[in-house]
């Protein structure tokens, strides 16, 4: 299956890519999810890649800040299909709710600021 594989090159880990994005990219809300997104140019190996953030402030214990990230990241891989397209972007998905909340719930939030890149 490999239209749902999750590869290392759709993960942002770059230092300079993550700051270059923090600095230079813009702000979206959907809750439960502050998104800061960059438009980068894409090329024949280049796709979008994300970074997800669960702040420590929120969630003490790394098991709940895991489980966030993962649910996230699950969200993400399903239904990345909507980013399709000529233009890669660079997203960095900050989880802002106080409380933990279901896929569900997280997964409509990745939807939506899906959405709402491939309108602009």
């Amino acid at each position: 299956m490999p239209l749902f594989e999750f590869k290392k090159r759709e993960r942002l880990s770059s230092r300079k890519e993550i700051a270059a994005l923090l600095e230079d990219g813009k702000h979206i809300f959907h809750y439960p999810f502050k998104a800061v997104v960059k438009e980068v140019p894409a090329s024949s190996e280049a796709c979008s890649a994300i970074v997800v953030s669960v702040p420590k402030k929120i969630f003490k214990h790394a098991v709940d800040r895991n489980l966030v990230k993962r649910r996230t990241r699950e969200a993400y891989r399903l239904n990345r299909k909507i980013l399709e397209g000529e233009v890669s972007y660079h997203v960095l998905f900050v989880y802002v709710a106080r409380t933990m909340l279901d896929y569900q719930t997280i997964c409509n939030g990745v939807c939506a600021v899906l959405n709402q890149l491939k309108q602009q």
